[in-house]
Formats: C-alpha cells, sequence, structure tokens
C-alpha cells in the first residue's frame, strides 16, 4: 500500500505549483459568489414589507424549483439568503472540483505527462492521491474562508455557527463531487467522455433537488399571495409569486435527499443548523475515493474499464469538409446537452400544474386575473419570462463549447495535419461558428417543447406552444452574441478565452439575482441578456435584437480573418 503511494507529498507540491494560478482564479470565484451579497442584501432587499414580499415571491413552485426551499416561521436575512446562494455556490465549487480532478487524472493520461511520471519512483496511486489531497484542501479553504467571510458581515439572524455551516456545506459538496468525478474517470473510456458524465451527475442531481422541493411541498405551510409592484389597485400590477405547501410527500422528500444538493439544504442553515447532511455528504465522499483507489489500481493507464466505442476503418463519405468534420467532433455534446435541457425544461414544465391550482385557489389571485386584460396568463408570464431567461442562459454553455472546441484541437496539435492539406482556415472556423449558431436554435426550440409538452399533461388550459417559442426564441440573438464572441476569442487571442466564460457568468448572475435584489438598472442591462425586453412581460425591440445580431456578424468576422492571419 505504501509502494502504491510512493511521493504522493511530491507530487501535491508540484500539482500547486503548476496548478498555483488556476486554483487561485477559481476558489476566488467561489468565494466571490458565496460571501458577497451576504453584506448587501440588508440594503438590497429594503424593509419589512418588502421582506414578506420577497418570501411569498421565494415560495412560488418556480422559483422553489431554480433556488430551493424556504424553512422557519420567519424569513430572515440567514435563511433568505441560503435560498439564494446555497445551491449554486455549491454548484460553482462542485463545477471546480469536476474539471480540476479529471484535468490532473484522465486529461495527463491522454498528453503523456503521467506516463512521463511513472518513468520516475512514483506509485500507481500517488498521483490520483496527490489529485484529491489537493482538490480536498481548496475545498475546505473554500469552507473555511467563506463561512468567516459571511460570519464577520455581522447581519442579523447571520450568526457564526450557521455561516460557518454554510461554508462546510459547499466545501463537502465539493469534496462529494471530487470524489464521484474521481470514480468516473476510472471508469470513462476518455477524459471528455469522464467530463460529460461527471457534469451530468452534477446536472441530474439539481433535477433531482428541483423535483422533490417541489413535490414535498414548499415551505411549511400555506403562504398568501402577494403581488409586487401593485401601486393603486388590484389591476395595475403584476403577481410576483405565490407559495402554498402542498403536503409532505415521502417519495418527493426522499428525492431531494437522494441529490446532495437537496442534501444541504437540509442543513436549515441559520436556523436549526443540521450537521447530519454534511456528514452524510463526508460518508459518501469517503466511499467513492476509496472506490475510485481500487479501481484506479487495476485499470490501463490511458484506458478506462469502459472501453471506446471501434470506429470504422474507412471514413464516412460525408466526412468530406470543414462542417462535417466540425459536426463530428461536437456531434455527441450537442446530442447530449439536447437532452439534458430538454429534461431541465420539462421539470420546469411540469410545476406549472401546481402554480394554476394555486393562482385559482387565491383569492387575492383571482381578483387579479379577473382585473388584468390578459387574466390568468397575465400572471403567469413573469414566471415564463424568467424561467426561459435562466434556462437560455445555461443554453449558451454548449454554444460556447462548440466554437472553443477548434481550440482544444489546436492545443492537442491535431490541427497540423489537417492544415498540411488543402483545408481553409477561415472555412474550418466558420463551419464551427454554424453548428455552434445552429445547436443555439435547436436548444431554444427545445425549452420551448419541453417547458410546453410537460406543462400540457398537469395544466387544464396549457400554455401555448407559439407562445413559449416567440419567449425562448426572443433570448436568441444573446445566446448567439456569446458565440460570435467565443469565435472572435478564437481567432484573434484564444489565451483569452476564459472573457467568454467570465461574461457569461456575470450576465447569469444579473438574470438569477438582480431583479430580486433590486441591483442597479445598469448592472442588470449591462449584459446581452439583459438589453433583451423580457417578453411577453414587455414588448419586442426587434432594433435591440438586430443590433446585437449585427455585433454577432462583426465580431464572428473579425474573429474569422483573424484566425487566418495568425500562427496556429
Amino acid at each position: 500500500m505504501r509502494a502504491q503511494m510512493h511521493n504522493a507529498a511530491k507530487l501535491i507540491g508540484f500539482i500547486l505549483r503548476r496548478d498555483r494560478l488556476w486554483l487561485i482564479l477559481w476558489t476566488l470565484g467561489c468565494l466571490t459568489l458565496a460571501t458577497s451579497f451576504a453584506p448587501l442584501l440588508p440594503e438590497m432587499v429594503g424593509d419589512a414589507q418588502s421582506v414578506e414580499v420577497l418570501r411569498e415571491t421565494m415560495q412560488n413552485p418556480a422559483m422553489v424549483a431554480i433556488c430551493g426551499i424556504t424553512y422557519g416561521e420567519v424569513y430572515t436575512w440567514g435563511v433568505m439568503y441560503s435560498q439564494f446562494m446555497l445551491i449554486w455556490s455549491a454548484m460553482l465549487v462542485a463545477a471546480m472540483n469536476i474539471l480540476f480532478v479529471v484535468r490532473h487524472t484522465r486529461t495527463d493520461e491522454e498528453e503523456g505527462r503521467l506516463e512521463t511520471l511513472g518513468a520516475l519512483p512514483v506509485g500507481r496511486g500517488a498521483n490520483l492521491l496527490a489529485v484529491l489531497v489537493v482538490a480536498f484542501g481548496f475545498d475546505l479553504v473554500i469552507a473555511l474562508v467563506s463561512g468567516a467571510g459571511i460570519a464577520v458581515c455581522g447581519i442579523e439572524g447571520m450568526g457564526v455557527a450557521g455561516s460557518l455551516l454554510f461554508g462546510a456545506a459547499i466545501g463537502a459538496c465539493g469534496l462529494f463531487f471530487a470524489a464521484a468525478t474521481a470514480l468516473i474517470a476510472q471508469i470513462a473510456a476518455t477524459a471528455r467522455v469522464a467530463v460529460g458524465c461527471a457534469f451530468a451527475v452534477l446536472g441530474g442531481a439539481y433535477l433531482l433537488r428541483a423535483a422533490g422541493d417541489v413535490g414535498a411541498g414548499v415551505g411549511a405551510g400555506v403562504g398568501a399571495g402577494v403581488a409586487s409592484g401593485v401601486a393603486s389597485g388590484v389591476g395595475s400590477g403584476v403577481a410576483s409569486g405565490v407559495g402554498a405547501g402542498v403536503g409532505s410527500d415521502a417519495a418527493s422528500e426522499m428525492l431531494s435527499l437522494i441529490s446532495p444538493l437537496g442534501l444541504i439544504e437540509r442543513c436549515h442553515l441559520f436556523v436549526d443548523d443540521r450537521a447530519w447532511p454534511i456528514l452524510a455528504l463526508l460518508a459518501a465522499t469517503l466511499v467513492f475515493a476509496g472506490l475510485a483507489g481500487v479501481l484506479n489500481a487495476k485499470r490501463d493507464s490511458g484506458a478506462g474499464l469502459i472501453a471506446p466505442r471501434a470506429g470504422r476503418a474507412r471514413a464516412s463519405a460525408l466526412l468530406r469538409g470543414p462542417l462535417s468534420l466540425a459536426w463530428r467532433l461536437t456531434r455527441g455534446m450537442a446530442i447530449a446537452w439536447v437532452l439534458v435541457v430538454y429534461a431541465i425544461a420539462a421539470s420546469y414544465g411540469s410545476i406549472f400544474g401546481d402554480m394554476a391550482s394555486f393562482f385559482e385557489s387565491n383569492e387575492l389571485y383571482r381578483l387579479m386575473a379577473g382585473s388584468l386584460e390578459g387574466g390568468t396568463d397575465d400572471l403567469m408570464n413573469p414566471i415564463l419570462s424568467m424561467l426561459a431567461l435562466i434556462m437560455s442562459a445555461i443554453a449558451t454553455v454548449p454554444a460556447v463549447f462548440v466554437v472553443l472546441r477548434l481550440k482544444g484541437e489546436e492545443r492537442h496539435g491535431r490541427l497540423e495535419q489537417l492544415f498540411s492539406c488543402s483545408v481553409s482556415r477561415i472555412r474550418l472556423l466558420a463551419g464551427f461558428v454554424l453548428i455552434a449558431v445552429l445547436l443555439a436554435f435547436v436548444l431554444q426550440t427545445i425549452i420551448a417543447l419541453g417547458t410546453w409538452s410537460s406543462a400540457v399533461m398537469v395544466m387544464d388550459d396549457p400554455i401555448a406552444l407559439g407562445l413559449m417559442l416567440k419567449i425562448t426564441l426572443n433570448y436568441l440573438p444573446a445566446v448567439l452574441f456569446f458565440v460570435g464572441l467565443a469565435a472572435f476569442l478564437v481567432g484573434a487571442a484564444p489565451r483569452a478565452s476564459v472573457l467568454v466564460w467570465l461574461l457569461l457568468g456575470y450576465s447569469f448572475l444579473m438574470v438569477y439575482v438582480g431583479s430580486l435584489l433590486n441591483l442597479p438598472t445598469w448592472a442588470q442591462e449591462g449584459t446581452p441578456f439583459g438589453v433583451l425586453p423580457r417578453y411577453p412581460i414587455e414588448a419586442p425591440e426587434p432594433a435591440v435584437a438586430i443590433a446585437l445580431c449585427a455585433a454577432v456578424a462583426v465580431l464572428t468576422g473579425a474573429g474569422l480573418f483573424a484566425y487566418r492571419a495568425r500562427n496556429v
């Protein structure tokens, strides 16, 4: 056993030196998301009346599916902050661990780095142990610093114990996904498959939590509907949300408990401060880490326990040009994301039956529906728009991945043989961009189809498919803007491609908490998604959509010509 782990300590130092900037930036990003809004929360939300309105909004089944449950008899700042930030902070930490573990296990194997290390006096299991120790160390740092950062803010209802438990919860979630990814890396055929499977597990955990939280009951009691922005009379505002307890359901509660994201919610931070969910995650982490170590000792280096699918001896007749090559390289990821986005959209669509019954059973909402021009539809439209906006931001990720795949092929040295033939660089990059544009359109359509197909089964008066298509396609220009930006960066400055992820992360943050926390208008509208109107709440603005599409064309054209001119 000691021989298997020989020189693991030296590998820990090597990994820390090699990835010091990467780890520092990721850690700062996780800490910023977990702690930055804590001191601003009271000022952004406002007085007690605004807090109560926000509580009713966050008990809406749609908001519970997105953010998580409410709990406790009083909606304190701590409960509010946990509902806003706990799940998404944990998901960001989990994403960091997934990328880090695969990078230093299967990716290093595929690129030959571990083979070089294997020629030195290093134990077979030393690298995996070193990777997990470094990941666990940074998760511990994130847990301690984020907990302490929230505690020092001194916000009422956010005590030291709850703050430290908040940090421990997101740290434990990171540990769980580090160990789970290490296990997946032993099974998957390639590094790319390992990343895809690990993120599929993360997405599945989110969907299980959403389904369980909504099914088990939104909060503990029945919330009365509250209209936000009702300035004078019932008819002058739009409902911001409605909450209602639908009764405890053991099966739904079990779905949340199976998910690590649902499990950490059951800590009931700043109210009960339970530690058992964290202990359960740590126990699962140890089991997964142990299994990963056992499998790592049995498999061949550079290969997973599941053999890759055998390819053809001869290429297909369709594989004759840059466009078909781009499709061949990205089709697996594209198909997987279509299925994932459909599952997310369908899970959101399934909650509309509950919301419709809430509107019908609530006296205030019946009065509002009767006084508004569009009736009950005007109560649903804000929720439809918000869900479509969030799902559109998520659907931007695979479209950007398609364009950045060309950068990955360049980094691995696979383009040298291609460019030794008569292949146009412009056509090659244009092929990836075209696939990304088509994927963006398909995903926006899938969002509409998934939401509608699920809602039509649970609603007596279902959402019109045409309306859903208009809502989702309204955000297509913003998705395409990120595609154009990625094309420009691949062509002109491939090392700066991280900028597209930073802008997308900022945009998602503004979409997610901007309006709920009353952030400045310039901050919310200073993103590609923010400049577009919130259809059907707001009227469409063709000029804005045309301007975004023009920006896409300029960015893509500049990227194509820059890619033609620069060294590859």
